[in-house]
């Protein structure tokens, strides 16, 4: 029984895929030579007998899992400071400056002065990255800072540099 449905199936499979081949769009070549075409042949083979039996109905059950996705905290550190170079405070406010202790006017004004920031993470431990810092000043002179920030759910909690 399952060997004449396995043999159906690869008949009708064969004969799908046969018409699919014979009644697709043939691609045009465009050369400077004018080349024929090959003239096209429909083959199509029918199965000898017809199954016998049919499967019986199946019940399909499907099951969805939810995941939560964490940010890697390391990302979320150097997207912290992507966003800061690129001036965009509110996004890096929103990755954990909030939780830094200052207002967000003085967040902001922090970074009066500095051009841009050169992160280099160190170390990490488990949710807490280890970076030290090179920030550039508007005069090009350089501040150099070593810290530590503690991510959870994809944002800062909690931070520290020195310099």
């Amino acid at each position: 029984m399952f060997r004449a449905l396995a043999v159906a199936f690869a008949v009708v499979l064969i004969a799908g895929a046969t018409t699919f081949l014979a009644l697709r769009p043939i691609e045009q070549v465009h050369s400077s030579t004018p080349v024929a075409a090959a003239p096209l042949r429909a083959t199509t083979t029918r199965p000898t007998s017809p199954p016998t039996t049919t499967a019986p109905p199946t019940t399909r059950t499907t099951t969805t899992t939810t995941t939560t996705v964490t940010a890697n905290p390391v990302s979320v550190v150097e997207n912290f400071y992507a966003a800061i170079n690129e001036r965009d405070f509110a996004t890096a406010w929103a990755l954990g400056g909030r939780n830094l202790g200052r207002s967000y006017t003085e967040f902001v004004a922090g970074f009066d002065g500095t051009v841009r920031d050169d992160l280099t993470v160190t170390s990490v431990t488990g949710q807490t990255v280890y970076v030290s810092l090179i920030a550039w000043q508007t005069d090009g002179t350089p501040r150099y800072y070593s810290g530590w920030y503690t991510v959870s759910n994809g944002e800062i909690q909690h931070g520290k540099l020195s310099g």
